[in-house]
């Protein structure tokens, strides 16, 4: 069976936004680690568990970002026809 152009573009098109969506959690995720260790006293072990959550927000973060572009990238190229940049 053949699909179109299009109905390839709405697939990839519907997993983008399932990984905006994992960005935006790992972007609220981020703030309240930020508040936390804001709000955490220095040297205390909440100050550094609140360390290791940014971190692991912020990788979450940087995965998603990457991995929304390729999805908008490869829905562009199938919408365009240019299966070089796919």
């Amino acid at each position: 069976m053949q699909t179109s152009a299009h109905t390839r573009a709405n697939r990839i098109h519907a997993i983008w936004k399932r990984a905006c969506h994992k960005f935006r959690d790992a972007a609220y995720a981020y703030g309240l680690a930020c508040t936390a260790m804001d709000n955490a006293k220095h040297g205390t072990p909440e100050r550094r568990q609140a360390f290791s959550l940014i971190k692991r927000a912020q990788e979450s973060m940087a995965h998603w970002n990457a991995r929304s572009y390729k999805l908008a990238k490869a829905q562009t190229s199938i919408l365009l026809g240019d299966s070089r940049h796919g």
